[in-house]
């Protein structure tokens, strides 16, 4: 069972972080899918950050941000990530 602290989405389409106030999102945009961490001026802004990297950098925000225990965070973290947008394309 997922942890109940999870916040409601939208989520970004790259790192699975909610978006909630327009400086959340690229560019100012509250249409875009991206958040202002991963996108910039319409260019990701690691473009060459694996998806198992952006894996492990979202169990760590699960588990701090959304007070999950490691495990149910990594867990998470690999169940939904490589489903996004920008890494189901690939």
């Amino acid at each position: 069972m997922l942890c109940c602290v999870m916040p409601e989405g939208p989520y970004c389409q790259s790192c699975f972080k909610p978006m909630h106030r327009p400086e959340h999102f690229a560019d100012g945009n509250p249409k875009n899918e991206y958040c202002a961490l991963c996108m910039k001026d319409g260019q990701f802004t690691e473009p060459d950050v694996t998806v198992q990297e952006m894996t492990g950098r979202a169990a760590k925000f699960f588990s701090e941000n959304w007070k999950m225990p490691t495990h149910q965070a990594r867990m998470m973290a690999e169940s939904t990530i490589s489903k996004l947008k920008r890494w189901s394309q690939k």
